[in-house]
């Protein structure tokens, strides 16, 4: 199965993760794409 639409729009659901380190970054909870960690207005999307 194929990047959920929303995803292929550009419409991720970024969720807040951290590594072992202590390290942070967003990944979305659908197909997975790492972004940067940044201001989040709402919680919405990377950087």
């Amino acid at each position: 199965m194929g990047k959920s639409l929303l995803c292929r729009l550009g419409w991720h659901q970024w969720q807040r993760l951290s590594t072992e380190d202590g390290q942070r970054y967003v990944a979305c909870r659908r197909c997975g794409k790492e972004g940067e960690v940044g201001p989040m207005i709402g919680g919405d999307g990377p950087a």
